[in-house]
């Protein structure tokens, strides 16, 4: 297994156990290491909905893997693309 799917495993585990912070920082981890999965932008927009995080700097990192080709092969493209339409909240 590689390192970047270590990560993604490692913040999937924090992310049922509802650790959102942390399990945000290893999805971080993981896309540092390997940015052309597109399942690691869908769990890390997850996470900044769990976190209640729509304004500021997330969206535009929620964005980051929509354009990517890999991205728009991916099942979970869609998806994405939803989380990130999110409206603002006041």
């Amino acid at each position: 297994m590689s390192a970047a799917a270590d990560a993604f495993q490692q913040a999937n585990s924090l992310f049922v156990d509802e650790n959102y912070e942390q399990a945000l920082e290893w999805y971080n981890k993981a896309i540092e290491l390997d940015a052309a999965i597109a399942e690691y932008y869908s769990k890390r927009a997850a996470c900044f909905l769990k976190l209640k995080r729509f304004t500021g700097t997330s969206l535009p990192l929620c964005r980051t893997g929509i354009d990517d080709r890999t991205a728009a092969r991916s099942s979970r493209h869609s998806r994405v693309q939803r989380l990130c339409k999110m409206p603002t909240l006041p």
